[in-house]
């Protein structure tokens, strides 16, 4: 099992279907968690810049990825909801898997963390690291990287 399975579970959803965590996570360096709702005003006011961001990165930098992990109030909302976003995504069917992930990494939401490649914890400031970019996606990545040493 690697690092990823171990913290996710064993599949992850993205916009092709349903993948196994460890070949969507393949030779990733940085991986995001990004905790949101569609009923969380907040949430959707990140959301978008972060997906602009996002695409941007991975543009240049295919060793970053971000999960969703939600808190949806049902399947249907998570669905409506991950169609706005560029990444990948814990079932919603997870709850055990999302909860464990919730109580070990925030209490509120939106909240970003990330993770190193071996699935270590870096930072719980994603957001604020995002948001203060004002979308320089250069500094975004440097201040990750520098965080990965």
């Amino acid at each position: 099992m690697t690092p990823w399975s171990e913290i996710f579970g064993a599949e992850l959803l993205g916009k092709d279907g349903v993948t196994k965590t460890k070949d969507a996570l393949q030779n990733k360096k940085i991986v995001g968690i990004y905790f949101s709702s569609k009923r969380c005003l907040p949430c959707r006011e990140f959301t978008p810049l972060l997906a602009t961001v996002y695409e941007e990165i991975v543009e240049e930098h295919p060793e970053f990825e971000i999960v969703y992990v939600s808190s949806d109030k049902d399947d249907d909302e998570f669905t409506n909801y991950f169609h706005e976003m560029p990444w990948k995504a814990l079932p919603f069917t997870c709850h055990d898997k999302r909860q464990e992930l919730k109580d070990e990494y925030t209490t509120l939401i939106p909240w970003l963390v990330f993770l190193n490649e071996k699935g270590e914890f870096l930072t719980e400031d994603g957001r604020m690291i995002v948001s203060d970019a004002l979308g320089d996606i250069n500094q975004i990545w440097e201040t990750l990287v520098s965080l990965n040493k």
